[in-house]
């Protein structure tokens, strides 16, 4: 909509405030260096004026009777190149103040930025570990299913059906995240939990598998007293 103001960005919000402060303090460390050029130039001047009021006073005391004093642009020159020299020198101190002012908002800004990439890593491997193990849990219950289905499967598990579904017998599997084991040796199954159950024995824990288990039991409920009869008439189709 017109005039609607886009969201920031938390993360673009973070960084851009701490872009502004390395940029403020490379700013200030190129004034810096310029301030030090400045106090060494103004050094120079104090030198050298001094060397003229030097150089005035002993050309003076040469005279007969003459007195060591320098000229009054000389002496001037001396006061105007301290005060120069003192300027330079308290603005070099003001930017390094600033600096140090600068370098402290710069670690809680940086701190600040940690926090948010940790956030994010932590957010992402415990979705990644959630989705290891409903994978873990999606295929123990593929397993609990077929256990399911091998309890109707009738003789030769199955293969009336063009199967032979057996006991599930080793898997061992490690979450990449958070390393915990989940395995299923010679059918018991011990989830990142730590607890262990029998997948022969208690396959129906799984509720997809005891929804499949209910769906054929209530087939064969319906159809079994029809079976009776047939068992009856043509016993040969039984079993």
């Amino acid at each position: 909509m017109f005039g609607s103001k886009a969201a920031v960005d938390p993360f673009d919000e973070l960084l851009d405030a701490a872009q502004a402060i390395v940029a403020e303090r490379e700013k200030v460390l190129g004034d810096i260096l310029a301030a030090e050029s400045n106090v060494a130039d103004a050094d120079g001047q104090v030198l050298a004026a001094g060397a003229r009021v030097a150089s005035e006073e002993y050309a003076a005391a040469q005279e007969a009777g003459g007195l060591a004093v320098a000229s009054k642009g000389a002496l001037a020159a001396v006061a105007a190149a301290d005060l120069a020299a003192k300027s330079c020198r308290l603005r070099l101190q003001g930017l390094r103040t600033k600096r140090a002012g600068i370098e402290a908002d710069l670690g809680p800004a940086w701190e600040r930025l940690e926090g948010f990439r940790d956030d994010v890593f932590r957010q992402r491997a415990a979705e990644l570990s959630e989705q290891f193990n409903a994978v873990v849990d999606s295929f123990r219950g593929l397993i609990c299913k077929a256990s399911a289905l091998r309890r109707h499967a009738g003789g030769h598990r199955g293969e009336r059906y063009g199967y032979h579904i057996g006991a599930f017998n080793q898997m061992l599997l490690f979450n990449p995240i958070t390393n915990n084991g989940s395995a299923i040796r010679g059918a018991i199954f011990s989830g990142p939990d730590g607890k262990n159950w029998s997948l022969d024995q208690h396959w129906d824990r799984d509720l997809g598998a005891a929804s499949l288990d209910a769906a054929i039991q209530s087939i064969d409920d319906r159809i079994s007293p029809i079976g009776a009869v047939v068992a009856l008439v043509r016993p040969e189709k039984q079993g």
